[in-house]
């Protein structure tokens, strides 16, 4: 494992604690986040689609590999001559060559010096193929963040529904409470139609929020391949540990790590690899040619085939081309500064990707933070005026208020959980952390 690598990882486990929040008792109707990522990158079409234009780059390095072997070729032939020279000789006619002319070869083509031309068309392939495979892990790495982001986003959902249902438990108590005070007399029947009122509200609540989760769920499915009747209960659990950040630490690892700047420095070798040959374009070919086979119009028997072998070099020049080549090595140096400056400026991206991301993650603790407090306190202040009201000391809309405002803090808190959750997700992914890899070391 690389120095770099192994900061990463070190930061992963620093800000996540992913093992333990994640790996909760998973059943065979259940998934963790580490099978969700595997399941998502397994099935990704776009990810897929990438790993064919990969096969289809490593086919085209491989089919310029064959510059180094020689072209063979087989050719026959026949033609008839008429009319046929002949000159006499004493007292005899003698023919030049055969009506009936037959030519049998196989002959060989080989490129024997180009000035490297071949070596580095071969090189600009193996580039283009390492850039696919860029390409493909950088996919990788998004539909990884997609499946966290919608897996956690299936916790948060679990963990509304389940406030709402407490919710809606409560207020149900709470309207038999008023239904037997009104019986004693000792309530009001817009009591309890106030009461009836807030209990439908919680209801249709709870019904919405029941339909976003199967929503989330049909995308979940979709994501992952899998079956749309198939389960989708995701076994987890937000992690509130914190660590602090380590700037600098994290901006190194994303500058090493990050696949955009590999995909540019990958861009970089190419575009030196293009200018490199483009230099080569008028320089001279050597080709050697041979062959060998059998043909008639050989003297003295004109018609009878005969064994033959031809050898052949030739050497191209090129002399003028109009200041073609000129003018393409000055789009490709052109081309290179331009690639140049977008990496510099990449770079700076990165850097401030890093540092917005950890402003996020400070802000979503402390937004945690406060929503922990705010939820004491509004748990406090509902069993306070659910206290007052049987001893009769407040109205029933106090206490419908302190209960709706606990729920809303119960709402709050979830929702701060989520943000933060996600908060360090993104920080380690700006970081160019590897989550398909993580993925496939907590599955083992």
């Amino acid at each position: 494992m690389t120095r770099s690598s192994s900061k990463i990882y070190a930061l992963a486990a620093l800000f996540c604690g992913l093992a333990v929040a994640t790996a909760l008792c998973e059943t065979p109707d259940s998934i963790t986040l580490p099978s969700a990522i595997k399941m998502a990158v397994k099935n990704s079409a776009a990810l897929n689609a990438a790993k064919q234009g990969l096969a289809a780059a490593q086919a085209r390095t491989s089919q310029a590999k064959t510059a180094w072997l020689p072209d063979i070729s087989g050719t026959g032939s026949y033609s008839y001559l008429y009319p046929l020279e002949t000159i006499p000789f004493g007292g005899k006619v003698f023919q030049l060559y055969p009506a009936n002319n037959w030519d049998f070869h196989v002959g060989a083509d080989y490129l024997l010096f180009d000035f490297g031309k071949r070596q580095k068309a071969i090189n600009l392939s193996t580039i283009g193929e390492q850039a696919l495979q860029t390409g493909t892990g950088m996919a990788a790495k998004f539909v990884s963040y997609q499946a966290i982001v919608s897996f956690e986003s299936l916790l948060s959902s679990a963990q509304m529904i389940a406030a709402k249902q407490e919710n809606v438990a409560n207020l149900s108590q709470h309207l038999d409470f008023v239904k037997k005070k009104l019986a004693t007399g000792s309530s009001t029947e817009f009591d309890v139609l106030r009461s009836e009122v807030d209990l439908t509200n919680a209801q249709t609540e709870l019904t919405n929020l029941n339909n976003d989760l199967a929503k989330q769920q049909i995308g979940f499915r979709q994501l992952l391949g899998l079956d749309e009747s198939a389960p989708a209960n995701c076994m987890g659990a937000f992690d509130s540990s914190y660590h602090e950040p380590a700037k600098d630490s994290l901006i190194e690892a994303a500058l090493k790590q990050r696949t955009e700047i590999d995909l540019m420095n990958v861009a970089l070798k190419a575009g030196q690899a293009q200018l490199s040959l483009a230099r080569l374009e008028m320089t001279p070919a050597l080709v050697a040619h041979v062959s060998a086979g059998e043909k008639n119009g050989y003297i003295p028997n004109l018609d009878q085939l005969q064994f033959n072998t031809v050898a052949a070099a030739q050497i191209s020049v090129p002399i003028f081309d109009g200041r073609k080549t000129h003018y393409h090595i000055k789009e490709l140096e052109a081309h290179l500064d331009s690639l140049r400056t977008i990496l510099d400026d990449l770079k700076r991206t990165v850097r401030t990707d890093v540092l917005k991301a950890i402003a996020d993650v400070k802000s979503a603790r402390e937004n945690l933070f406060e929503a922990a407090t705010n939820i004491r306190l509004a748990g406090e202040s509902r069993r306070i005026a659910t206290l007052q009201y049987e001893a009769g000391v407040i109205p029933n809309l106090d206490l419908l208020d302190a209960e709706n405002k606990y729920t809303q803090a119960k709402f709050a808190r979830v929702q701060s959980e989520f943000r933060y959750t996600l908060s360090r997700y993104a920080l380690m992914q700006v970081a160019g952390f590897d989550f398909v890899k993580w993925a496939d070391a907590g599955a083992k």
